[in-house]
């Protein structure tokens, strides 16, 4: 060291710029730690993906379910039977025969509705109940089948409701729709 000055070789290193070891080692450390949490995440994301798409389903089978009884009900003339898990009724139906798949005029048909073990199906019969058709699943998922409900009673109603609650699955709320038809259509004579 001539002068107090270092060799030229020595200020040449402390001079270029770099990482150690060390630093390298902690900055990929933290690297794989992030890209494992990203990945987690997105993992669990997608395994969430399915439930939501089957939720989102339900609930729009059970809309289109109630709008469905609340149209024919609306259209409807008489409810021959009538209980919580149960409706039949004479509604217009645009088939020709009234169980049959072939489109047609619209004619009075015998519609009944069946809730149990948590799905709701659909059935269509002449207005007599012969000729019935197979029954269509319409709404599934539910945590009660108690579906209907009338006012002032199941005898005599003059307003049917339509109450769908679906089942809450893991962290997620409960939902319930609820619709109802004041009737106002005279009963048609149910024939024998």
């Amino acid at each position: 060291m001539a002068n107090g000055r270092p060799p030229r070789r020595v200020q040449r290193v402390r001079h270029e710029g770099g990482y150690a070891l060390p630093e390298l080692l902690i900055g990929a450390a933290l690297g794989l730690a992030m890209i494992g949490s990203a990945v987690a995440l997105f993992t669990t994301a997608l395994g969430a993906e399915p439930r939501t798409s089957a939720r989102t389903a339900d609930i729009a089978d059970a809309r289109l379910f109630a709008e469905s009884v609340a149209r024919e009900l609306r259209q409807g003339r008489s409810a021959p039977t009538a209980t919580a898990t149960d409706l039949a009724l004479i509604t217009y139906v645009k088939r020709s025969p009234c169980a049959g798949t072939a489109p047609g005029p619209a004619i009075p048909c015998l519609v009944t509705y069946s809730c149990e073990a948590g799905s709701c199906t659909r059935a269509v019969s002449e207005t007599d109940g012969t000729g019935a058709g197979p029954a269509v699943l319409m709404v599934e998922g539910l945590a009660s089948d108690q579906v209907f409900s009338y006012a002032p009673d199941v005898v005599d109603p003059s307003f049917i409701g339509i109450n769908l609650s679906l089942a809450a699955g893991p962290g997620e709320d409960s939902i319930t729709i609820s619709d109802g038809v004041t009737l106002r259509n005279p009963p048609w004579p149910v024939e024998s």
